[in-house]
């Protein structure tokens, strides 16, 4: 299947579309590129066209002209917006397609029935043949009116929605749905990336209470990663650590934020002493002019005296 999409008005000059809450001739461009990225999906041999600005008066004799050149397709839809909602309720005012022809009546049917769903339908329709679009074009034509400009329900539909519309149009054209994208952890040979919303993460992640990081290439990281000049450790299944961790034989203390912490450490009533790459110290530290002693599990022995022997062997008085 051959399809053209073209987007409706011009940007400048003769030819500009309605606007109110949107702006036609701007979003028809927007619908008609992501239609056919859509159709492309499908394996559909989808083209997207337009016209900015027009070089005479007549500009819908030139888009037309531009169409035709481009060769036969099955169908060419032109992407436009409707006008004169007088908006009185909470109500979309709707969507319908326009036809001529009987081929383009299959078509015109089935992206009205996909739209639709979204708003109130008003029909594919064959009440305007003299449409310059479907009267002109070489091949089997329809023409889409999305919804009102200026019928803010419709308005706000088409902005929350947006990407499921242009989802909806592509599918009633290629009459298939487009597969669902896989979304959230996703694994491959490299490592594990995660999707929302059809866009890959990059930097924090919080998903399900627990933080990840993911690097410039989308990949979770894992061990020790130094982000803006603090260290963070990430265990084997991407998840970012707090409090003590256990890393070649070392300990290591990390804060309600994850970042790895030196110097000084109270916890439980208790102090700790973390070198400056980490690692939690043990026995006789000297800091200073002053010495401290720390037991094999990293806790500060306070308030009892010391004595060294001959052999550096240590017992509490």
């Amino acid at each position: 299947m051959r399809v053209l999409v073209m987007a409706g008005h011009t940007l400048r000059g003769k030819g500009t579309g309605a606007s109110k809450y949107l702006n036609e001739s701007k979003e028809t461009r927007r619908v008609a590129k992501k239609v056919v990225e859509y159709l492309k999906k499908l394996n559909i041999d989808a083209t997207y066209i337009y016209l900015d600005e027009a070089k005479g008066n007549d500009y819908l004799k030139e888009q037309v002209a531009l169409a035709n050149t481009k060769g036969t397709f099955d169908i060419v839809i032109q992407i436009h917006f409707n006008a004169g909602s007088s908006d009185p309720n909470n109500f979309t005012t709707g969507t319908e397609t326009y036809y001529v022809s009987a081929k383009g009546k299959v078509f015109a049917d089935r992206v009205n029935a996909k739209l639709s769903t979204m708003f109130r339908d008003r029909g594919a329709k064959n009440t305007k043949p003299n449409l310059y679009w479907l009267k002109y074009t070489n091949n089997p034509a329809i023409l889409t009116e999305i919804c009102f400009v200026d019928d803010k329900d419709d308005a706000r539909v088409y902005e929350q929605e947006f990407d499921s519309i242009c989802k909806l149009i592509a599918e009633g054209i290629a009459n298939k749905s487009i597969p669902k994208e896989q979304e959230g952890w996703i694994k491959d040979n490299v490592g594990w990336a995660y999707k929302e919303n059809g866009k890959w993460c990059y930097g924090w992640k919080k998903i399900n209470s627990s933080w990840f990081y993911l690097d410039n290439n989308g990949y979770a990281v894992t061990g020790w990663r130094k982000i803006n000049d603090k260290w963070y450790f990430f265990d084997q299944w991407c998840y970012m650590k707090t409090g003590w961790i256990k890393d070649n034989d070392k300990w290591y203390f990390l804060d309600s934020s994850g970042a790895m912490v030196t110097g000084w450490l109270k916890e439980n009533n208790k102090w700790y002493y973390l070198k400056s790459n980490g690692a939690m110290e043990t026995g006789l530290l000297q800091l200073g002019n002053k010495l401290y002693f720390l037991k094999d599990n990293g806790e500060l022995v306070v308030n009892k005296k010391i004595e060294i022997n001959n052999d550096g062997e240590i017992t509490f008085i």
